[in-house]
Parts: structure tokens; sequence; C-alpha cells
């Protein structure tokens, strides 16, 4: 049987993992360990605990439900790192300390599979002189079958990524090598980093949390209803393009609209804005609904909406994609540029956070 292209792809990516990731399993038998390196968790970023639900809810790795301590393995993964290259000869005192912090932590799906992504950000001080360096520090592992500790292992191949590539970034950093060199200590050379393999550019993300506050731009085209109180007669199906561009956040929206349709006495050309209440349901999937007022060339129209949105296919740099649905109800005056008195729409666009996705706050043990 040939393997899948899964396992090929892990197997080629543990063949190159940083030895020092294997030692991690070992930390505590390290031989040239320093007292005066400490590597501990310390109280920034999210709580340092990923819950994996279990099977059968959307958005999720089909995997058992379990629970998976990051912090344990990110000092694990990062501890004979900060032992390696910051130790020093056995007479030298080096206080120094390595605290850790997951800035973010998710299961991810591509067209590889589902993958574990979890960032660290990993702060180097000195007793007495306070903070030398600050890195971020992002690894990626793939989930690799359907056991209950299939997701815990990829999130310690993560952490280990992450960890092997931090000694690449000491290696380089200036001020920890004048600080080392100031105290008569050279820098070891760092062992080459992992070749970890590329993910696809299109990735789908329908694990990945969304930001609490987004910016969005939206395009797509309505099917209109038009009508005349007075002739009592009514043009369905009419379509034109509208665009949308506001500021949404996890309980409220709000956005200005413009959308042109052809009514019974011509094109009609409405600007409207809106706001309403949101809700996310596993963050991927937003309900939406309010209302607003829309101008055309008779005045200003009420009106109110409803509509559905998926967003998760990542974009450009840090933007996504969103698919839509809306529909809007209009009450007009009569005249025959009044907006569509219904209008459903169709839309597609992208959406930009305005702050980075975050869990609940919490201290490491």
């Amino acid at each position: 049987m040939r393997p899948s292209a899964l396992a090929l792809r892990t197997m080629l990516i543990a063949a190159c993992i940083h030895p020092g990731f294997a030692a991690a399993q070992d930390a505590a038998s390290s031989t040239d360990a320093r007292p005066g390196v400490r590597v501990r968790m310390g109280r920034g970023g999210i709580r340092p605990v990923f819950n994996h639900p279990k099977p059968g809810e959307p958005f999720t790795a089909p995997n058992p439900s379990s629970s998976v301590d990051l912090g344990d393995l990110a000092v694990k993964a990062f501890e004979p790192i900060a032992r390696r290259m910051l130790s020093g000869p056995a007479e030298a005192e080096i206080p120094l300390e390595v605290r850790l912090s997951i800035q973010a932590a998710s299961l991810e799906f591509d067209a590889s599979g589902w993958m574990a992504v979890v960032e660290h950000e990993v702060a180097l001080l000195a007793e007495a002189g306070g903070e030398i360096e600050t890195w971020r520090l992002r690894g990626e592992a793939p989930v690799v079958g359907l056991a209950r500790d299939a997701v815990p292992r990829a999130f310690a191949s993560a952490a280990g990524i992450a960890a092997a590539r931090w000694e690449g970034e000491l290696a380089r950093s200036s001020r920890v090598v004048a600080w080392l060199a100031d105290r008569g200590i050279e820098m070891p050379r760092a062992r080459p980093a992992p070749e970890v393999p590329l993910r696809s550019a299109a990735l789908v993300r329908p694990g990945a949390k969304r930001a609490p506050l987004l910016v969005h731009v939206d395009a797509g085209l309505v099917l209109s209803q038009v009508g005349d109180s007075r002739l009592r007669s009514r043009v369905d199906g009419l379509v034109g393009p509208v665009l949308a561009v506001g500021v949404s956040g996890r309980f409220a929206r709000a956005a200005l609209v413009l959308w042109r349709a052809p009514g019974l006495g011509g094109d009609v050309t409405a600007l409207g804005g809106e706001i309403g209440a949101v809700l996310r349901v596993k963050s991927a999937l937003e309900l939406h609904a309010g209302g607003g007022f829309y101008a055309t060339g008779s005045g200003l129209a009420p009106g109110v909406l409803a509509g559905v949105r998926l967003a998760g296919l990542r974009g450009p740099r840090s933007s996504s994609w969103r698919v839509g649905m809306e529909m809007r109800r209009t009450v007009g005056t009569g005249e025959p540029d009044d907006p569509p008195r219904d209008a459903l729409g169709f839309t597609l666009g992208l959406e930009f956070p305005l702050r980075s996705p975050s869990s609940r706050p919490g201290s490491a043990p």
C-alpha cells in the first residue's frame, strides 16, 4: 500500500525536526543544565490550555476530546534550547530567565488536513537589567490519525518547531550575543533549523478564531423587488450591484451600504447607513440583524435587515475572505425612485482585523 500524502508529509517533518526537540522530552536529565538559566511560563497571552471538543462539533477535527497543556509543552520544548545556548561554561553564573506565554493556539484545516498551530512569545530577561529581547514564534504540525493523543502530539511537535526556530533567532540576536560577550561567554553556533514543508496557499481555516474587531468590505449582487403603491404593481427579479464597508465586532456591527437597481421610474441608487446586532457561532459563522436609513432622490426610507455570513478563507496578508447573504426591506414614500422594497443580496468580501484574536486570559501555574 502506498503511503498517503499526509503520512509522507508527516515523515518529512519528523525527519527534519530539530534535534533539540527530542531532548525536550527529557529536559530534566540534561547534563549541561545551569541553575542560573530559568525557563517558565509568564502571565501574558491566553490561558495556556487548549481544549479540543468532542467529535461531531462543527469546524473542528474529528479526534476524541482532549485537553492540551500548552504551557508544559512550551517549557519542555524551549528549556533544552535555552540551556544549550545560554548556559556558558560550568563556572559561569548566568542570571537569565526565559519567560514564555502562549499568544494563540488553534486547529486549522487546509488541503493537507488538520494542523495544530501555536504562537509563543518568548522574552529573555536579565535578573538585574530587565528585558534583553523578545520574540514571537509560530509552530505548525499536522494532526496524524484519529487517536485521542493525536491532537496533543501535534501541539507538542508545533512547540518543538517553534523552539527550534528560536535557536536560530538567539544566535542572530546582536543584543543577546553582546550581553553574553560582556560576561566573557561566546554564543554557541545554532544547529540547522527544521525544513518544514510549506502549507498550501489556499487555506481554509474553519477552526481559526476571528479577531474581536474587524473592518470589512463586501461587494456583490442584489435581487430586488420594487413596488409602486399608487399603481399597485410590482416588478420582481431586478438585479443590481451592491457595495458595503463597515466595522463589526463580536456583538454589533455598523456599515455604509450602496446599491443600485432598475426601478419602475429608471435606475434607483440607494445609499444607507446600518447598525445592528451580531451573533457569532463557532467564530466562522455569523448571524446579524438590524436596521438603517436609505437615501434616494425621494428622501430617506427606513428599513430592516437580516443576514448570515461565513468567514474563514485565508486572504492576502492578515485578511480573510467571507461570503454572505442578506435580506433588506424598506418602507418608501410611493415615489418611482424609492429604494427597492425587498432586496436579497449575495456578497463576497474581505475582513481585516483591527485587534488580534485572543482567548480568555489566564496565568500559568
